[in-house]
């Protein structure tokens, strides 16, 4: 009997009471072989709220050993990286004015610091200050490093200078028990490691089951529900009805292959005539849908594509009249039932997106940012 039979893939909701028990004074062996030292809440980025997770020492274990082997992995591309870093937080947390050796005079009192720096400069260095001015403008030198989440560390970055498309992960199987669901249409079969496919796509499945099941499109670090992405679409087309306009349908894919990624809707428009979908085309009524729907998704949504920057501009792509009708003709070829046929709200298929490529007539992009009005935090 495996870890699949005796433990299979549950929601949180599940074993939310188990912990809870323990968090109020139970046993640890509710839900755990060894004792629970401690709690953490995850960050609430995949489901809009934070959970209590218990950690026991493996969990420990496990953030050591990721530590350790990805300190080997980066000293053989960065030499010395562990030595340094609180004097570069020292030097540059404020971009103050400088006095002409560098060092940031107005705030810093303490004299031991003052007195150790001086004896590596050995004077006022105004070279070496706009040198370093000069490196700390160029592009940002921050790397992907680890692959992980709240309830584990999923693998790492073994070439960490590589450009950003580039990044690949070497996944770790024993930082915890992964699973592999396929993003194949129809197919929700879910394979350990060891059955895993080359040249397949696979979503990954440790123990939440919102990050494979209730986000409908994800890009970042958001997770936009079927419920919340239809609310918002619905305010998006509140724009079309005073031009007796009005959308059919819609679908959605996340574009990730271009940094950063963005959502990409599909509609399908309808109206009295085809004249007036040729008419609006020319004018800039679906860019402003584009941004109504941003502004209408959820805050953790517009937190990472206004003020965070990780969120590129939501994309409508405008279809023909009858290209759903062309995907259904494409999924029912591929098995699927007359009878039970939907169209799916995200589509992952390469050739079930290439149908609706073929029937895109214009693209529009939301041309401002979400506004902020509260923190997802």
């Amino acid at each position: 009997m495996g870890v699949r039979t005796n433990v299979p893939v549950g929601t949180y909701e599940d074993v939310k009471p188990y912990i809870e028990r323990v968090a109020n004074g139970e046993p640890s062996d509710v839900i755990s072989g060894k004792p629970i030292i401690g709690f953490m809440l995850t960050s609430g980025t995949s489901s809009g709220k934070q959970k209590l997770t218990p950690f026991n020492n493996k969990y420990f274990e496990n953030a050591s050993f990721i530590y350790h082997v990805y300190s080997a992995v980066l000293s053989k591309h960065v030499g010395g990286h562990n030595q340094g870093k609180g004097l570069l937080q020292f030097v540059f947390t404020k971009p103050a004015s400088t006095t002409p050796s560098g060092l940031l005079s107005a705030w810093i009192t303490d004299l031991s610091y003052r007195d150790s720096v001086s004896l590596i400069l050995g004077g006022p260095n105004p070279e070496l200050a706009d040198l370093i001015e000069d490196i700390c403008n160029q592009k940002s030198w921050k790397v992907s490093t680890i692959y992980g989440s709240s309830e584990a560390a999923f693998g790492m970055n073994l070439d960490p200078p590589c450009k950003s498309e580039d990044v690949c992960y070497t996944l770790m199987p024993n930082m915890a028990y992964f699973e592999f669901l396929s993003v194949d249409e129809g197919n929700d079969a879910i394979v350990d490691l060891a059955n895993v496919k080359l040249g397949e796509y696979y979503e990954l499945v440790v123990t939440t089951y919102s990050a494979r099941g209730n986000g409908v499109i994800s890009v970042y670090l958001e997770a936009t529900t079927e419920e919340g992405l239809l609310k918002a679409v619905t305010c998006g087309t509140q724009v079309l009805k005073s031009y007796d306009i009005w959308l059919r349908d819609f679908t959605c894919y996340p574009h990730i292959s271009e940094v950063p990624g963005h959502y990409v809707l599909y509609w399908e428009l309808k109206g009295n005539n085809k004249d007036d979908i040729n008419e609006l085309i020319d004018t800039n009524v679906l860019v402003e849908c584009c941004a109504v729907v941003e502004e209408s998704l959820d805050v953790l949504y517009r937190y990472f594509r206004g003020k965070d920057g990780s969120i590129g501009a939501l994309e409508i792509r405008l279809i023909e009249e009858g290209a759903f009708d062309s995907l259904m003709e494409y999924f029912i070829a591929q098995g699927a039932s007359t009878t039970q046929y939907k169209i799916p709200r995200c589509i992952k298929s390469f050739e079930a997106l290439q149908v609706l490529e073929n029937k895109v007539l214009a693209r529009f992009f939301s041309e401002r940012s979400p506004p902020i009005d509260s923190s997802p935090w």
